[in-house]
């Protein structure tokens, strides 16, 4: 399992994309918790946010995005946030987002420094 972070712009075009964050395999499927300290470049465009896709590899190749937490770029202020996740397929537009299916009981933890 890894984690892509990607920047894009509200009407979709993506940015940049980082797919070197790795996960550990979880040692209990119903909860999945990791530690990580990953520095990420803030986007310094207007309008820009940011998306946290996970995928799962099989063998050596890499999956679709299986879930996904957007970071709305008004959101981007230091300290501890809570994103919701949602699931696949990964909306890059602002508009379509509302559109998106929760996956209940699920959040992403973060601290911006």
């Amino acid at each position: 399992m890894h984690i892509v972070v990607t920047v894009a712009t509200s009407d979709g075009a993506v940015i940049s994309s980082d797919e070197r964050v790795q996960l550990p395999q979880p040692t209990e499927r119903s909860l999945m918790r990791f530690d990580l300290c990953r520095e990420v470049p803030a986007p310094d465009m207007e309008g820009v946010g940011v998306f946290f896709e996970i995928r799962h590899r099989k063998g050596s190749k890499a999956q679709a995005t299986k879930y996904w937490a957007y970071l709305d770029p008004q959101l981007m202020v230091q300290g501890p946030l809570t994103l919701q996740v949602n699931k696949a397929p990964v909306e890059y537009e602002a508009r379509r987002q509302s559109l998106a299916l929760p996956k209940a009981g699920s959040k992403v933890h973060l601290t911006l420094l």
